[in-house]
């Protein structure tokens, strides 16, 4: 029997549009789509660990407002 999570996640990688989900508090990536990861040239490279703003956009720093 599949797992909630591994459906949830299934479903968002058949998604065309990019998801990607980072902790509130220190932008650090929990989960990012395929979609999010051919669109930002990040296909093949780990999110674990890197920074939302990194990740998705090759800042150094957070995003600016």
């Amino acid at each position: 029997m599949i797992r909630k999570e591994e459906l949830l996640q299934q479903i968002l990688d058949d998604a065309s549009q990019m998801v990607q989900v980072s902790e509130v508090g220190n932008y650090k990536m929990i989960y990012a789509n395929q979609t999010a990861k051919i669109q930002t040239g990040n296909e093949n490279t780990a999110y674990e660990g890197k920074c939302c703003y990194e990740y998705m956009m090759g800042l150094h720093a957070p995003c600016p407002n």
